[in-house]
């Protein structure tokens, strides 16, 4: 038995093609001494699907290169020595990398005397609906070449209309808002020409630049304002991609702490002072520690110079930190709370609990982002009682820590900050339309029905307040028509 596989040299990153074998029906395995086999020196080349093809009388391999979107194919007569014999895409969905291809002969309608062939890609992440998927060519393999049927080199044109913005030309009308601390991020000085180098493949959208926020990785955040506009036909249309993080309605895009609240808890301990000589009890590796100094580069969000983490020995840090006593003097309790988002999966909890005579009676967890976001409690019933806090780390595994940062008490909870990357019409101070991506890094025509504002002023707003994965948006050729314009995804 031989076993074809991709090797991944951690010191390099570089991924190749390797070989190993069993002589006693797969219980015992030996890698090949001369691995690998098959080396491109790249970092995306990965996933062998090897068959022994009848018509030309060798082992074929079909392999990707992930982010060139390609399947290769490869030809053997002892699977130790490879010849390239072609390379098949980009084509059709190219949102995401390409991987795991599969080729293969099926009977049509169960006749084994006619036959295609059907080439397999799956897309992580990036589907044409989203997050991860797969797609199919149906076509014709020859023992060198595949020639598929269904691969669509037309794109589905706008109806005609009055551009707003094509950001061919900069910002021009624009405010752009960029990160204070994280440069040039995420939008930069002008529109992007295509694709940041470290992002996937940026497709779907026309002319030469487009609003790309992915400067900086995903970690920048900030935001684009248009200038004023009349809202004066049936429907405005624009191109839309990059995180899939849609705009919700009682969040903030102002970094907004309560003017009259005092922090309960604000992490401020004079340096070199633990948690336990500030009258905390600790517990596990959470013994000995003190706030830290922020903000990192992906830990952002808080407020004042430091904040509470349980990330000490990368994840595998677990314990308890209980707050002193506090007595609760307003209606609502509201903290800054990032990182895992772990309850009760059996993976061991990240969460924050509030304790009143020793019993949990509420409870709060990060959303799997370095960016610290406001959680709020509702402690009507319990105002002018003592509580303490308590953070319970257990997880060791991704995400297995928590942030946690200034506590306060109001009489009106704390609006959550906006972590949206969305394409915004505003009229009045109000979102009437939003826009987002699918997780994929390919444009696609999203059509607002603008009709019920007629009349109207307005502007748009592009946002990126997402620190985590997918935390970008890409945006191009906003126009005003009279008819909308159809999707990529429904038009073919």
């Amino acid at each position: 038995m031989v076993a074809v596989y991709t090797n991944w040299y951690p010191a390099t990153g570089i991924q190749a093609q390797s070989l190993a074998y069993s002589t006693d029906r797969g219980r015992t395995w030996t890698k090949h001494a001369g691995n690998p086999v098959l080396d491109l020196g790249s970092r995306e080349f990965r996933d062998p699907k090897v068959f022994w093809d009848t018509r030309s009388g060798r082992w074929t391999m079909a392999v990707v290169r992930a982010i060139e979107h390609k399947v290769s194919f490869y030809g053997s007569a002892d699977l130790r020595s490879w010849t390239h014999l072609s390379d098949f895409g980009p084509a059709n969905a190219t949102g995401g990398v390409w991987e795991v291809p599969d080729l293969f002969e099926l009977p049509v309608d169960g006749d084994p005397q006619r036959t295609r062939w059907v080439l397999l890609v799956n897309l992580n992440p990036g589907a044409v609906a989203g997050a991860s998927g797969a797609q199919y060519f149906v076509g014709d393999w020859d023992g060198t070449t595949f020639t598929a049927d269904n691969v669509v080199t037309e794109e589905a044109e706008p109806p005609a209309g009055t551009l707003v913005a094509d950001f061919e030309d900069g910002y021009a009308g624009w405010t752009v808002e960029n990160d204070p601390i994280l440069e040039p991020g995420p939008f930069g000085g002008t529109p992007y020409p295509g694709t940041v180098p470290g992002q996937q493949l940026v497709s779907g959208f026309r002319g030469r630049a487009l609003v790309n926020s992915f400067l900086g990785s995903d970690a920048p955040r900030g935001r684009m304002v248009s200038a004023d506009f009349n809202v004066d036909r049936n429907y405005l249309n624009l191109l839309v991609g990059g995180g899939a993080h849609p705009h919700l309605p009682g969040t903030t895009t102002t970094d907004f702490v309560p003017a009259d609240a005092e922090p309960v808890i604000d992490f401020e301990l004079p340096d070199g002072q633990t948690y336990e000589q500030a009258g905390w009890t600790a517990t596990g590796d959470l013994l000995n520690r003190a706030p830290v100094v922020g903000p990192a580069r992906w830990e952002r969000g808080h407020v004042g110079d430091k904040l509470l983490t349980t990330f000490f020995d990368a994840d595998s840090t677990t314990g308890t930190l209980t707050s002193p006593a506090f007595t609760i003097d307003g209606n609502h309790l509201s903290l800054l709370v990032g990182a895992g988002g772990h309850l009760d999966d059996g993976s061991g909890r990240t969460v924050v609990e509030l304790l009143v005579d020793g019993r949990v009676v509420r409870t709060a967890t990060g959303s799997f982002s370095g960016y610290l976001n406001w959680r709020s409690w509702d402690v009507t019933e319990f105002r002018g009682r003592p509580a303490q806090l308590r953070i319970v780390d257990e997880n060791t595994g991704g995400w297995g820590h928590l942030l946690v940062d200034h506590l306060v008490a109001t009489d009106q909870p704390v609006l959550p900050r906006a972590v949206e990357t969305a394409m915004n019409l505003v009229v009045d101070g109000e979102v009437v339309r939003t826009a987002t991506g699918t997780d994929s890094e390919r444009l696609d025509w999203v059509a607002w029905d603008v009709r019920d504002l007629a009349g109207k002023r307005a502007h748009l707003e592009i946002n990126d307040f997402n620190s985590g994965g997918w935390g970008h948006i890409l945006v191009d050729h906003v126009m005003f028509a009279d008819r909308p314009a159809q999707r990529q995804l429904e038009w073919r």
